[in-house]
């Protein structure tokens, strides 16, 4: 009943999410500068593909927490890099092929399309192949919501900080400044995302960890990985540095549009340097409850 009333909520937000993202969209068509050299017919098939990808993304956001409940964070994490790392570089390498967006927003969608075949294959066997559909339950929406409604709230806050800038510049530049500015930020959002994934893999000892005789063992832990992460995130500092401008120019093919991203690409080194020493906190104090 609570995961036939979790999909439930989840489908229902997905549907409000992806209806405003598309009306959003269709008034920005008039007003942002940034899609005005896209066709009215592209725009609405963009639209779609980018709509279910919302849609099927909250079924999935759903379904992650079956593998991560049961600490089968092998699973989790292939689920991940199939919709995350995978989809990154897949796109990379279609982009060599083709600058058409609605076919790379359409191969994207297919991502996220596997992955949630992928995610309910595993809850058919976890539920012995019972029907597992979204239905509400009154009782355990209260539970439910009581529950995720700060977790959502920061999931949302994140999401608009993700995003809010690429509108902005958007609105207020052209779409060749969210290239400039979006290509860095996916490169440091996909590796932070990677560090969060490793920081999963100490849950379940911070939880073994977590009783009083071996609190002070739970901490050395903490220190020793922070202090590693924060080596590391000096060494992609210094990497990114000495490295960037040749890695985007080899990706790319292109040394002017690599000389204006590269600039970029340095600031944001040293936002990774610090956004890494952020995921194992969490994880330890989800771990301690």
């Amino acid at each position: 009943r609570y995961w036939q009333t979790g999909l439930w909520v989840y489908a229902v937000t997905g549907i409000i999410t992806a209806i405003i993202f598309s009306i959003l969209i269709f008034l920005m068509y008039f007003y942002a500068v940034a899609l005005r050299g896209i066709s009215f017919s592209d725009l609405v098939a963009i639209n779609l593909f980018v709509t279910l990808t919302i849609f099927v993304n909250h079924f999935c956001s759903a379904l992650m927490a079956l593998p991560q409940a049961d600490q089968r964070f092998d699973v989790y994490n292939l689920r991940t890099m199939i919709s995350g790392s995978g989809n990154t570089i897949f796109t990379a390498l279609l982009v060599l092929f083709t600058n058409d967006i609605k076919t790379i927003v359409f191969f994207q969608m297919i991502f996220y399309f596997l992955t949630i075949i992928s995610l309910y294959r595993y809850a058919q066997r976890k539920f012995h192949h019972q029907t597992l559909s979204p239905s509400l339950h009154l009782d355990e929406l209260k539970n439910i919501l009581g529950y995720g409604l700060k977790n959502f709230v920061g999931n949302l806050a994140n999401q608009i900080n993700l995003q809010a800038s690429k509108y902005v510049i958007g609105g207020m530049l052209s779409a060749e400044a969210i290239t400039y500015f979006g290509i860095p930020q996916s490169i440091v959002m996909k590796a932070a995302g990677g560090i969060s994934q490793l920081t999963l893999a100490i849950f379940p000892l911070s939880v073994a960890l977590s009783t009083k005789e071996k609190f002070a063992k739970l901490k050395r832990l903490i220190f020793l990985s922070q202090w590693l992460t924060f080596l590391l995130g000096i060494l992609g500092i210094v990497v990114t540095y000495q490295f960037g401008f040749q890695f985007l120019s080899l990706w790319l093919h292109n040394d002017q549009i690599a000389a204006k991203i590269f600039p970029l690409l340095k600031v944001m080194s040293l936002f990774l340097a610090l956004n890494a020493l952020a995921p194992l906190p969490s994880v330890i104090l989800n771990g301690l409850n």
